[in-house]
């Protein structure tokens, strides 16, 4: 009976290419975890500080500049001075 290429059995040694790859793998988990901790974080900062709520989708869609005009428009009640350019 031939033996398979591939054998099922993981026998904890990798390759070099397979390492890379997992280590990339982790790096990108990483930086998802990290966004999306980011995201939430500033949901919560505008929530508790301007009184309103932002969709997670919005804060998504957000620039720089544009950052400006939607808090304005949501915060009419703030000093201008914070939304000094």
């Amino acid at each position: 009976m031939p033996v398979p290429d591939f054998d099922p059995v993981f026998t904890g040694v990798t390759t070099f290419d397979e390492s890379i790859i997992r280590d990339l793998l982790r790096k990108r988990g990483h930086l998802v975890k990290l966004r999306t901790s980011l995201i939430i974080s500033l949901q919560n900062i505008i929530d508790r500080n301007c009184g309103t709520r932002i969709k997670v989708n919005d804060i998504k869609r957000l620039r720089a500049r544009a950052t400006y005009h939607v808090l304005k428009e949501q915060t009419p009640f703030m000093p201008e001075k914070l939304f000094a350019s």
